[in-house]
């Protein structure tokens, strides 16, 4: 088992742990993979928005900002024909609106959240189980994210999601192969 993304998770949450410092809200773990073995392992500190929407009923609408940092690494044995690189690092930042529900009776308050983001990738070609790669056209990409999860605890600060992210350039550069995964997530709102 790598232990460089353990580590480098972990370094990024003890340095989210100073939130009064970066004034940041909640931070988010991700662990996930790709149906063409590519591992995903993301943290990423939440910046809560002051905006609510549709209070009305028992549902509102609001959001965050996340600011990431991921670790991508290839799990296939297939061998790679390519000088595809067999792991990659990746900074971004996405808006996520989320439709949340008030606290029920039990404490636990049901979400979905979606967001569109940037990210930029330290490779443009990854390793996966085609001889070919992954080849995602350059380096600056989408984040696409869908989430739905459940806060919990007495003030509802944590969360357990599932999630899907897709990375693409959106057709701007030729290729676009793009890298689709699902993730669990473990996040803490201050």
């Amino acid at each position: 088992m790598n232990l460089k993304p353990i580590a480098a998770a972990l370094v990024l949450t003890s340095t989210l742990c100073a939130a009064p410092v970066y004034a940041v809200d909640g931070f988010t773990i991700n662990v996930g993979s790709s149906d063409d073995k590519i591992d995903l392992y993301r943290a990423a500190a939440r910046f809560q928005w002051d905006k609510k929407w549709f209070e009305e009923g028992n549902w509102f609408l609001g959001g965050h900002y996340e600011l990431g940092l991921m670790y991508m690494e290839n799990s296939s044995d297939t061998v790679n024909t390519t000088n595809a690189a067999s792991d990659l690092y990746a900074i971004s930042f996405t808006p996520v609106f989320r439709l949340q529900r008030y606290a029920l009776d039990s404490g636990i308050a049901p979400f979905i959240e979606a967001g569109i983001g940037a990210a930029y990738l330290s490779e443009d070609k990854v390793q996966n189980d085609s001889p070919q790669g992954a080849d995602l056209g350059g380096n600056l990409q989408f984040e696409n994210k869908v989430s739905a999860g459940l806060l919990f605890g007495e003030q509802q600060q944590y969360e357990v999601a599932i999630n899907y992210f897709h990375y693409s350039n959106a057709g701007l550069e030729e290729p676009n192969d793009g890298i689709d995964s699902f993730s669990l997530s473990f996040s803490m709102w201050y």
